[in-house]
């Protein structure tokens, strides 16, 4: 059989593209993971995500106005979900760190976005300890994403349209070079006219112009209940919030979550040495824990308690950009990669994207277009 389209990869993005290949046309259509849809391995699991107008390049910015005016909106219409709930968002740190090139960003772009001082910070959110000369951006577009009803919403929504889930089946090659393309996996092979790789931390096994470029670092999201017991998850004003200091990995998150009453916080952590995808910890550090613990104690207003944690791998990039490319050899395969811990909030944008690459070349988002060359394969800039 000769399928029009292959997916590799069953997370937020893999998802994303199948749905809009249907969308454009495609039938025949196959999405093949080594595991199941939702599978905790990876960077698509998970309770709640956050999204946000503020960036420090305007390139998303612009991104994050399409996205939220135009793909989740017609995922919730189609699906009758609700998929974001609006929670007013606090970006704060010092006011010479990374905090001031996102500020640039979006008064740029004219994001619903306002600065404010520590002070005024203090009044709209007492949830959060504010240092004396912090700054503060309040993001009116910001909002938590109900990150695993959203990965159920497109896998029911491709399943209806007749993609074929080929779970439990590895990947292991690519012959980009003849047509139709071959998929090689585990179990023999697959012939397309066309192919998608969103695999994700494992991208860079089957693209090895990317074995370089990505880097592997497995992320610890800790999960606490306050003590005082007056945050509710999404109604007590508790807000997303980012925390961004002066170094690379000196930034933390935080938001409530969709369920009961925690909130989910973590180190954001994109540099340091790789991880690898392949092993898998038994164990959570305790180090890792104390280290968000001790966060929470110094920026968070009232006491909480550890309820869990759990691992999520980030795919980097050095400059934390996505790569959403056609394949050097073959332009009727598109990559989607290095989605750096913030792809989540514009998977919806990323998988029509990654579609319209393998089918026609170009896209029709001009926001993409126009920063394309951000988001290419290092070997084709």
């Amino acid at each position: 059989m000769n399928w029009d389209a292959i997916v590799v990869g069953t997370g937020i993005q893999g998802l994303s593209a199948a749905y809009h290949l249907h969308r454009l046309g495609c039938r025949q259509i196959a999405i093949v993971d080594s595991r199941v849809p939702g599978h905790s391995d990876g960077s698509s699991h998970g309770d709640v995500r956050i999204t946000r107008s503020s960036y420090p390049h305007l390139r998303y910015v612009q991104m994050m106005k399409q996205v939220m005016a135009e793909e989740w909106p017609k995922l919730e219409h189609i699906s009758g979900e609700t998929l974001i709930h609006p929670v007013t968002g606090c970006l704060f740190g010092p006011p010479d760190g990374a905090i001031s090139k996102y500020a640039e960003a979006v008064e740029l772009a004219g994001a619903e976005v306002e600065s404010v001082d520590a002070e005024k910070a203090r009044q709209l959110f007492p949830h959060l300890l504010f240092g004396d000369n912090d700054r503060a951006l309040v993001d009116h577009t910001a909002g938590v994403i109900f990150a695993h009803k959203s990965i159920k919403v497109l896998m029911s929504l491709c399943s209806r349209a007749g993609t074929h889930f080929m779970t439990n089946c590895q990947v292991r090659s690519v012959d980009f070079g003849r047509y139709p393309i071959r998929v090689y996996t585990a179990d023999g092979h697959l012939d397309t006219s066309h192919v998608i790789i969103t695999a994700g931390a494992w991208t860079r096994h089957l693209v090895p112009e990317l074995e370089s470029t990505l880097v592997v670092k497995r992320q610890t999201a800790v999960y606490m209940s306050p003590s005082d017991s007056d945050v509710d998850s999404l109604d007590s004003g508790f807000p997303v919030w980012i925390y961004l200091g002066h170094e690379d990995n000196d930034h933390f998150y935080g938001l409530p979550c969709a369920t009961g009453k925690r909130i989910k916080l973590a180190r954001h952590q994109t540099c340091g040495k790789a991880d690898n995808p392949d092993y898998r910890p038994d164990t959570i550090s305790p180090d890792k824990i104390a280290d968000v613990e001790n966060f929470a104690i110094q920026h968070l207003a009232g006491k909480y308690t550890l309820d869990h944690a759990e691992h999520c791998l980030y795919t980097n990039t050095p400059t934390e950009d996505f790569i959403l490319d056609s394949h050097p050899h073959n332009e009727r395969v598109a990559v989607g990669a290095g989605f750096s811990g913030h792809g989540f909030k514009l998977a919806p944008l990323c998988g029509r994207i990654l579609a319209e690459l393998a089918l026609e070349g170009k896209t029709s988002v001009q926001s993409f277009e126009d920063a394309r060359q951000h988001f290419k394969i290092p070997s084709r800039l």
